[in-house]
């Protein structure tokens, strides 16, 4: 419907309260990016639907992807 929300804070800090504006975060799953692609820019991304995100052969939104759709149920999961 292209309702969007836009959520504002003060300061970004990682759970344990460590500031990470502008010095950024290891991400938990690395995916390198080969020499020879371009990654897409979100005014690309804008246009695009999930079926051309797929075909994008953008190694790192579709390993993205993938963590969005099966990897996530692990963090999920409550524990037994």
């Amino acid at each position: 419907d292209g309702s969007a929300l836009l959520l504002a804070t003060k300061e970004w800090l990682t759970p344990a309260g460590s500031l990470i504006w502008h010095k950024g975060i290891t991400p938990d799953v690395v995916v390198p990016l080969p020499p020879d692609m371009r990654p897409l820019y979100p005014s690309a991304e804008e246009e695009m639907t999930p079926t051309t995100l797929r075909s994008s052969h953008d190694v790192q939104i579709l390993r993205a992807l993938d963590q969005l759709s099966h990897g996530a149920s692990r963090w999920m999961t409550p524990p037994s």
